[in-house]
């Protein structure tokens, strides 16, 4: 829910949740629309904190 005080009142309207392109979306404590979990990297799924280095070693990217 989205909640604002208009002329003294509240006024709340339920939040449009993007749709997902995972297979299995969750919910995240302190979110209010689904997410997936992991990432995608290449087609490739990654697991929430895992590591992957760049072909040329120059980089790392972490699923968060």
């Amino acid at each position: 829910m989205n909640c604002s005080c208009v002329n003294n009142l509240v006024r709340c309207v339920p939040l449009q949740c993007q749709p997902l392109l995972c297979s299995n979306p969750v919910q995240m404590p302190g979110h209010c629309c689904p997410r997936c979990p992991g990432c995608e990297l290449d087609g490739a799924t990654l697991d929430h904190g895992q590591t992957v280095s760049s072909p040329d070693g120059c980089q790392t990217c972490v699923c968060a």
